[in-house]
Protein backbone atom coordinates (compact mmCIF):
# COMPACT_ATOMS: atom_id res chain seq x y z
CA UNK A 1 0.00 0.00 0.00
CA UNK A 2 3.05 2.30 1.02
CA UNK A 3 4.51 1.54 -2.84
CA UNK A 4 1.44 2.24 -4.27
CA UNK A 5 1.03 5.81 -2.67
CA UNK A 6 4.69 6.93 -3.28
CA UNK A 7 3.82 5.65 -6.90
CA UNK A 8 0.85 8.16 -6.90
CA UNK A 9 2.86 11.04 -5.37
CA UNK A 10 5.80 10.85 -7.80
CA UNK A 11 2.94 10.89 -10.60
CA UNK A 12 1.38 13.88 -9.05
CA UNK A 13 5.08 15.49 -8.79
CA UNK A 14 5.65 14.90 -12.64
CA UNK A 15 1.90 16.02 -13.91
CA UNK A 16 2.49 19.41 -12.89
CA UNK A 17 6.27 19.36 -14.48
CA UNK A 18 5.84 19.55 -18.33
CA UNK A 19 8.36 17.50 -19.49
CA UNK A 20 9.35 17.00 -23.63
CA UNK A 21 11.90 15.94 -25.24
CA UNK A 22 12.00 18.99 -27.63
CA UNK A 23 14.88 21.13 -27.84
CA UNK A 24 14.49 24.78 -28.18
CA UNK A 25 15.26 26.49 -31.18
CA UNK A 26 14.21 29.08 -33.67
CA UNK A 27 10.46 30.04 -33.09
CA UNK A 28 9.78 27.18 -30.39
CA UNK A 29 6.48 27.45 -28.77
CA UNK A 30 6.28 27.59 -25.29
CA UNK A 31 3.08 26.70 -23.80
CA UNK A 32 1.09 27.99 -21.20
CA UNK A 33 -1.84 25.72 -21.21
CA UNK A 34 -1.10 22.90 -18.07
CA UNK A 35 -1.58 23.81 -14.81
CA UNK A 36 0.87 24.46 -12.76
CA UNK A 37 1.41 22.46 -9.14
CA UNK A 38 0.73 24.96 -6.17
CA UNK A 39 4.06 24.50 -4.00
CA UNK A 40 6.83 22.94 -5.48
CA UNK A 41 10.23 22.52 -3.09
CA UNK A 42 13.51 24.29 -3.92
CA UNK A 43 15.65 20.98 -3.51
CA UNK A 44 13.42 19.67 -6.83
CA UNK A 45 15.67 21.53 -8.89
CA UNK A 46 18.54 23.14 -6.94
CA UNK A 47 21.55 21.23 -5.09
CA UNK A 48 22.83 23.90 -2.68
CA UNK A 49 22.30 27.58 -1.60
CA UNK A 50 24.86 30.56 -1.52
CA UNK A 51 24.15 34.20 0.15
CA UNK A 52 25.89 37.57 -0.85
CA UNK A 53 24.90 40.38 1.20
CA UNK A 54 25.92 43.30 -0.07
CA UNK A 55 27.67 45.81 2.34
CA UNK A 56 25.77 48.18 3.53
CA UNK A 57 27.23 52.09 4.32
CA UNK A 58 26.35 55.71 3.63
CA UNK A 59 28.50 55.31 0.51
CA UNK A 60 26.20 52.64 -1.12
CA UNK A 61 22.89 52.92 0.65
CA UNK A 62 20.57 51.12 -2.19
CA UNK A 63 16.63 52.87 -2.31
CA UNK A 64 15.31 50.74 -5.63
CA UNK A 65 17.48 48.55 -7.75
CA UNK A 66 16.71 48.92 -11.35
CA UNK A 67 18.90 46.70 -13.01
CA UNK A 68 21.68 44.53 -12.09
CA UNK A 69 24.68 43.58 -14.44
CA UNK A 70 27.13 40.74 -13.23
CA UNK A 71 30.39 41.19 -15.57
CA UNK A 72 33.43 39.45 -14.49
CA UNK A 73 33.65 39.36 -10.36
CA UNK A 74 31.82 42.88 -9.98
CA UNK A 75 28.42 43.52 -9.59
CA UNK A 76 26.92 46.67 -11.10
CA UNK A 77 24.00 47.84 -9.37
CA UNK A 78 21.39 50.91 -10.60
CA UNK A 79 20.46 52.42 -7.97
CA UNK A 80 17.16 54.79 -7.82
CA UNK A 81 17.11 56.98 -5.59
CA UNK A 82 14.77 59.60 -6.75
CA UNK A 83 13.01 60.67 -9.63
CA UNK A 84 15.53 60.46 -12.53
CA UNK A 85 18.50 60.03 -10.34
CA UNK A 86 19.67 56.50 -10.75
CA UNK A 87 23.62 55.53 -9.37
CA UNK A 88 25.54 52.98 -10.66
CA UNK A 89 27.08 51.40 -7.41
CA UNK A 90 29.97 48.54 -7.78
CA UNK A 91 30.11 45.33 -5.60
CA UNK A 92 32.69 42.32 -5.56
CA UNK A 93 31.67 39.10 -6.19
CA UNK A 94 31.94 38.89 -2.14
CA UNK A 95 29.03 41.64 -1.79
CA UNK A 96 31.87 44.15 -0.62
CA UNK A 97 31.15 47.57 -1.77
CA UNK A 98 33.77 49.22 -4.10
CA UNK A 99 32.84 52.27 -5.30
CA UNK A 100 30.55 54.48 -7.52
CA UNK A 101 30.91 54.12 -10.98
CA UNK A 102 31.49 57.61 -12.72
CA UNK A 103 29.67 61.00 -11.60
CA UNK A 104 25.95 61.29 -11.65
CA UNK A 105 24.66 64.47 -13.13
CA UNK A 106 23.64 67.10 -16.25
CA UNK A 107 27.80 67.64 -17.36
CA UNK A 108 28.90 66.13 -20.61
CA UNK A 109 31.15 64.02 -18.34
CA UNK A 110 28.67 62.53 -15.77
CA UNK A 111 25.84 59.97 -16.39
CA UNK A 112 22.30 61.12 -15.81
CA UNK A 113 19.39 58.73 -15.63
CA UNK A 114 21.73 55.64 -17.04
CA UNK A 115 19.23 52.75 -18.88
CA UNK A 116 21.95 50.22 -19.65
CA UNK A 117 25.87 49.32 -19.56
CA UNK A 118 28.10 46.61 -21.35
CA UNK A 119 31.55 45.74 -21.24
CA UNK A 120 33.86 46.58 -24.54
CA UNK A 121 37.15 45.35 -24.09
CA UNK A 122 39.08 47.20 -21.69
CA UNK A 123 35.98 49.81 -21.66
CA UNK A 124 32.42 50.06 -20.35
CA UNK A 125 29.85 51.75 -22.52
CA UNK A 126 26.96 53.26 -20.71
CA UNK A 127 23.11 54.31 -22.18
CA UNK A 128 22.24 57.14 -20.08
CA UNK A 129 19.13 59.35 -20.89
CA UNK A 130 20.76 61.55 -23.52
CA UNK A 131 24.11 59.65 -24.53
CA UNK A 132 26.29 56.68 -25.19
CA UNK A 133 29.55 57.14 -23.79
CA UNK A 134 32.58 54.99 -22.91
CA UNK A 135 34.50 54.80 -19.86
CA UNK A 136 37.37 53.45 -18.36
CA UNK A 137 36.46 50.57 -16.21
CA UNK A 138 37.06 52.58 -13.15
CA UNK A 139 34.58 55.24 -14.14
CA UNK A 140 36.69 57.86 -15.79
CA UNK A 141 34.75 59.42 -18.58
CA UNK A 142 36.89 58.85 -21.92
CA UNK A 143 34.34 60.09 -24.52
CA UNK A 144 31.06 60.25 -26.04
CA UNK A 145 30.07 58.10 -28.87
CA UNK A 146 26.86 59.94 -29.86
CA UNK A 147 23.77 61.53 -29.35
CA UNK A 148 21.00 58.84 -28.11
CA UNK A 149 18.00 60.01 -26.37
CA UNK A 150 15.75 57.72 -27.34
CA UNK A 151 13.38 55.20 -25.35
CA UNK A 152 14.30 51.81 -24.17
CA UNK A 153 16.42 50.15 -21.51
CA UNK A 154 19.12 48.00 -23.20
CA UNK A 155 21.75 48.07 -25.27
CA UNK A 156 24.58 46.05 -27.02
CA UNK A 157 27.96 46.07 -28.88
CA UNK A 158 29.22 43.98 -32.27
CA UNK A 159 32.81 44.37 -33.66
CA UNK A 160 31.24 47.13 -35.72
CA UNK A 161 28.01 48.84 -35.09
CA UNK A 162 25.96 49.69 -31.85
CA UNK A 163 22.38 48.34 -30.88
CA UNK A 164 19.91 50.19 -29.05
CA UNK A 165 16.74 48.12 -28.47
CA UNK A 166 13.58 49.99 -27.84
CA UNK A 167 10.75 47.58 -26.20
CA UNK A 168 8.85 50.01 -24.92
CA UNK A 169 7.94 50.62 -28.95
CA UNK A 170 5.52 48.16 -29.50
CA UNK A 171 6.38 45.60 -31.59
CA UNK A 172 9.72 46.34 -30.07
CA UNK A 173 12.36 48.13 -32.20
CA UNK A 174 16.22 47.45 -32.56
CA UNK A 175 17.96 50.37 -33.91
CA UNK A 176 21.79 49.98 -35.38
CA UNK A 177 24.52 52.54 -35.33
CA UNK A 178 28.38 53.27 -36.32
CA UNK A 179 30.03 54.55 -33.63
CA UNK A 180 29.92 57.97 -34.53
CA UNK A 181 26.30 58.10 -33.97
CA UNK A 182 25.23 57.76 -37.71
CA UNK A 183 21.67 55.63 -37.73
CA UNK A 184 22.54 52.51 -40.47
CA UNK A 185 19.38 50.75 -40.25
CA UNK A 186 16.12 50.10 -37.86
CA UNK A 187 14.51 46.76 -37.22
CA UNK A 188 11.26 46.00 -36.49
CA UNK A 189 8.93 43.10 -35.92
CA UNK A 190 6.40 42.01 -38.75
CA UNK A 191 3.58 42.96 -36.42
CA UNK A 192 1.68 46.32 -36.49
CA UNK A 193 2.50 48.85 -34.17
CA UNK A 194 -0.31 51.11 -32.02
CA UNK A 195 0.62 52.30 -28.79
CA UNK A 196 4.18 52.72 -26.39
CA UNK A 197 3.75 50.60 -23.64
CA UNK A 198 4.06 51.42 -20.10
CA UNK A 199 5.19 48.10 -18.89
CA UNK A 200 8.42 47.47 -17.09
CA UNK A 201 10.62 44.43 -17.85
CA UNK A 202 12.04 44.48 -21.08
CA UNK A 203 15.23 42.89 -21.81
CA UNK A 204 17.66 41.78 -23.70
CA UNK A 205 20.28 39.02 -23.32
CA UNK A 206 22.95 37.09 -25.63
CA UNK A 207 22.45 33.23 -25.89
CA UNK A 208 24.58 30.76 -27.65
CA UNK A 209 25.79 33.89 -29.51
CA UNK A 210 22.41 35.47 -30.21
CA UNK A 211 20.71 38.15 -28.68
CA UNK A 212 16.99 37.68 -27.94
CA UNK A 213 15.21 40.88 -27.12
CA UNK A 214 11.95 40.47 -24.64
CA UNK A 215 9.58 42.78 -23.81
CA UNK A 216 6.53 41.99 -21.50
CA UNK A 217 3.72 43.73 -24.02
CA UNK A 218 4.94 41.15 -27.09
CA UNK A 219 3.85 37.63 -27.26
CA UNK A 220 7.45 36.77 -28.91
CA UNK A 221 10.68 36.74 -28.16
CA UNK A 222 12.36 38.39 -31.21
CA UNK A 223 16.71 37.13 -32.47
CA UNK A 224 17.98 39.10 -34.96
CA UNK A 225 18.79 37.26 -37.95
CA UNK A 226 21.09 39.26 -40.81
CA UNK A 227 18.95 42.14 -41.63
CA UNK A 228 15.50 40.85 -40.02
CA UNK A 229 13.78 40.28 -36.31
CA UNK A 230 12.01 37.29 -36.48
CA UNK A 231 10.67 34.76 -33.76
CA UNK A 232 12.98 32.84 -30.86
CA UNK A 233 10.03 32.05 -28.55
CA UNK A 234 6.21 32.41 -29.49
CA UNK A 235 4.05 32.51 -25.76
CA UNK A 236 1.46 30.24 -26.47
CA UNK A 237 -1.46 31.02 -24.34
CA UNK A 238 -4.02 29.38 -26.37
CA UNK A 239 -7.45 31.20 -26.47
CA UNK A 240 -6.41 33.46 -23.40
CA UNK A 241 -6.70 37.23 -24.33
CA UNK A 242 -3.53 38.46 -24.31
CA UNK A 243 -1.54 42.09 -23.17
CA UNK A 244 -0.47 41.91 -27.46
CA UNK A 245 -4.01 41.68 -28.25
CA UNK A 246 -5.54 44.15 -26.04
CA UNK A 247 -3.27 46.48 -27.64
CA UNK A 248 -3.71 45.39 -30.99
CA UNK A 249 -7.23 46.15 -30.34
CA UNK A 250 -7.57 49.16 -28.73
CA UNK A 251 -4.14 50.60 -29.06
CA UNK A 252 -5.51 53.81 -30.63
CA UNK A 253 -6.74 54.90 -27.02
CA UNK A 254 -5.16 57.18 -24.41
CA UNK A 255 -2.95 55.38 -21.73
CA UNK A 256 -5.96 55.98 -18.96
CA UNK A 257 -8.56 54.73 -20.73
CA UNK A 258 -6.31 51.46 -21.84
CA UNK A 259 -5.93 50.94 -18.29
CA UNK A 260 -9.72 50.55 -17.58
CA UNK A 261 -9.50 48.13 -20.08
CA UNK A 262 -6.96 46.31 -18.88
CA UNK A 263 -8.58 46.65 -15.46
CA UNK A 264 -12.41 45.19 -16.86
CA UNK A 265 -10.77 42.09 -19.01
CA UNK A 266 -8.03 39.36 -17.49
CA UNK A 267 -5.60 38.50 -19.88
CA UNK A 268 -2.46 36.41 -19.74
CA UNK A 269 1.10 37.47 -20.65
CA UNK A 270 5.08 37.07 -19.54
CA UNK A 271 5.86 39.50 -17.01
CA UNK A 272 9.66 38.12 -16.14
CA UNK A 273 11.98 36.78 -19.06
CA UNK A 274 15.22 35.16 -18.28
CA UNK A 275 18.14 33.83 -19.84
CA UNK A 276 21.37 31.84 -20.34
CA UNK A 277 22.90 29.75 -22.49
CA UNK A 278 21.28 26.97 -21.10
CA UNK A 279 17.90 27.86 -19.28
CA UNK A 280 14.98 30.24 -19.45
CA UNK A 281 12.97 31.37 -16.31
CA UNK A 282 9.85 32.77 -16.74
CA UNK A 283 7.15 34.33 -14.89
CA UNK A 284 3.46 34.87 -15.83
CA UNK A 285 0.54 35.97 -15.74
CA UNK A 286 -2.41 33.92 -16.97
CA UNK A 287 -5.76 35.63 -16.50
CA UNK A 288 -4.64 37.18 -13.50
CA UNK A 289 -3.27 33.86 -12.18
CA UNK A 290 0.60 34.36 -11.55
CA UNK A 291 2.84 30.89 -12.47
CA UNK A 292 6.61 30.14 -13.10
CA UNK A 293 8.14 28.27 -15.36
CA UNK A 294 11.75 26.84 -15.43
CA UNK A 295 12.88 25.15 -18.67
CA UNK A 296 16.47 23.45 -19.72
CA UNK A 297 16.56 24.46 -23.06
CA UNK A 298 18.96 21.47 -24.06
CA UNK A 299 16.11 18.79 -23.40
CA UNK A 300 12.75 21.01 -23.80
CA UNK A 301 12.49 19.79 -19.84
CA UNK A 302 10.12 21.91 -18.08
CA UNK A 303 9.14 22.58 -14.28
CA UNK A 304 5.63 25.04 -13.99
CA UNK A 305 4.79 26.17 -10.08
CA UNK A 306 2.93 28.78 -8.26
CA UNK A 307 4.85 29.59 -5.47
CA UNK A 308 8.10 28.02 -4.63
CA UNK A 309 8.93 26.67 -0.72
CA UNK A 310 12.53 26.70 0.49
CA UNK A 311 12.87 23.71 2.04
CA UNK A 312 16.89 23.27 1.53
CA UNK A 313 17.34 25.78 4.53
CA UNK A 314 14.18 26.67 5.73
CA UNK A 315 14.47 30.14 3.72
CA UNK A 316 12.68 31.91 1.42
CA UNK A 317 12.67 32.13 -1.99
CA UNK A 318 13.59 35.21 -3.71
CA UNK A 319 13.06 37.28 -7.09
CA UNK A 320 14.82 35.54 -9.66
CA UNK A 321 17.36 38.21 -11.71
CA UNK A 322 19.66 36.28 -13.33
CA UNK A 323 20.95 33.10 -14.17
CA UNK A 324 24.40 32.16 -15.24
CA UNK A 325 25.52 28.46 -15.99
CA UNK A 326 23.74 26.25 -13.84
CA UNK A 327 22.85 28.95 -11.00
CA UNK A 328 19.86 30.93 -10.43
CA UNK A 329 20.21 34.35 -8.87
CA UNK A 330 17.79 35.62 -6.68
CA UNK A 331 17.22 39.10 -4.62
CA UNK A 332 16.32 38.92 -0.94
CA UNK A 333 14.61 42.14 1.01
CA UNK A 334 16.18 42.00 4.49
CA UNK A 335 12.28 42.81 5.64
CA UNK A 336 11.23 39.71 3.96
CA UNK A 337 14.39 37.53 5.47
CA UNK A 338 13.59 38.88 9.06
CA UNK A 339 9.67 38.25 8.67
CA UNK A 340 10.56 34.60 7.86
CA UNK A 341 13.11 34.44 11.32
CA UNK A 342 9.53 35.61 13.20
CA UNK A 343 7.90 32.97 11.83
CA UNK A 344 10.49 30.34 12.16
CA UNK A 345 10.18 27.85 15.14
CA UNK A 346 12.48 25.48 13.66
CA UNK A 347 15.15 24.64 17.17
CA UNK A 348 18.34 23.96 14.51
CA UNK A 349 20.35 26.69 12.86
CA UNK A 350 20.45 26.71 8.80
CA UNK A 351 22.82 28.96 7.02
CA UNK A 352 19.65 31.16 6.62
CA UNK A 353 19.13 31.68 9.87
CA UNK A 354 22.78 32.93 10.52
CA UNK A 355 22.18 35.28 7.41
CA UNK A 356 18.89 36.84 9.09
CA UNK A 357 21.35 37.39 12.47
CA UNK A 358 23.40 40.04 9.95
CA UNK A 359 21.14 42.14 8.66
CA UNK A 360 18.35 44.44 10.23
CA UNK A 361 15.48 46.57 8.04
CA UNK A 362 17.69 49.37 6.67
CA UNK A 363 20.38 46.68 5.47
CA UNK A 364 21.13 46.24 1.57
CA UNK A 365 19.59 43.23 -0.27
CA UNK A 366 21.14 40.06 -0.43
CA UNK A 367 21.84 37.95 -3.32
CA UNK A 368 20.96 34.21 -3.01
CA UNK A 369 22.61 31.68 -5.33
CA UNK A 370 20.86 28.72 -6.17
CA UNK A 371 23.71 26.48 -7.40
CA UNK A 372 23.57 23.12 -9.66
CA UNK A 373 20.17 23.48 -11.37
CA UNK A 374 19.33 20.48 -12.55
CA UNK A 375 16.04 18.18 -13.50
CA UNK A 376 17.19 14.88 -13.15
Amino acid sequence: MKYLISIFLLLLFLSGCSRTNQVLDSNSKIDFIKKPIEFLELSKFVSSINYVPLETNSKCNIKRISKIKFINDSIFIFNEIGWGITDILIFDKAGRFLSTFCQSGLGPEEIQSPRDLIENGQSILIWDRNKVAEFDKRGNFKKKLFNASFGGRNFFKDSCFIYLYHGTELPGVLSQFDTTGRLIMTFKPPISKKISSAFEGEALFCSNGEYHFFSPSVDTVWTLNESHLIPKYVFNFENDLTLQMLFQMHGDITPPEFQKIMNSNPFSHVFRFIESDNYLYISYSKLQKNGNKLIAKDSGHQIDFEFCINDIDNGIYGLPIAIFDDTLVMLLEPLKILKRIKSNSNPIKTEFDHLAETVSEDSNPVLMYCKSMSFS
